[in-house]
């Protein structure tokens, strides 16, 4: 039986990558020990979008990979908000874990973070 190079070639090129993109697949996570790394988790994503603090919700990432921060609403006495109108979007931050590795994505970017534990969330 004669094989033909022309299909060989990128067929075994297809077959390596996919045994190399197995490896390195990043996987929607959720947070182990919550109520311990949460607080971490809000220390770095304060410092990644400049702000001076960021409060998640204590059950943050312990069910979805993603979180929704909003800038909070300040209001006067009467109730009226103090900035205006809001026109900007909220920034949506997701979890991921690869390689043993735990990342955040916030606008666009991964971001590993050393100082969380998470595990990835089971397929469904």
């Amino acid at each position: 039986m004669k094989l033909n190079k022309r299909l060989f070639m990128p067929l075994s090129l297809l077959l390596s990558s996919c045994a190399i993109s197995q490896e390195d697949k990043i996987y929607p996570a959720v947070l182990v020990d919550a109520p311990t790394t949460l607080h971490k988790l809000e220390i770095k994503l304060a410092e990644l979008l400049n702000k001076s603090q960021v409060t998640l919700k204590k059950d943050a990432f312990q069910t979805s990979n993603q979180v929704i921060i909003e800038r909070p609403f300040y209001k006067d006495s009467s109730g009226r908000l103090i900035d205006g109108r809001r026109m900007e979007l909220p920034t949506v931050v997701l979890l991921y874990k690869q390689n043993g590795h735990c990342f955040i994505k916030v606008h666009d970017q991964l971001h590993p973070i050393s100082e969380i534990s998470c595990k990835k969330i089971p397929p469904q």
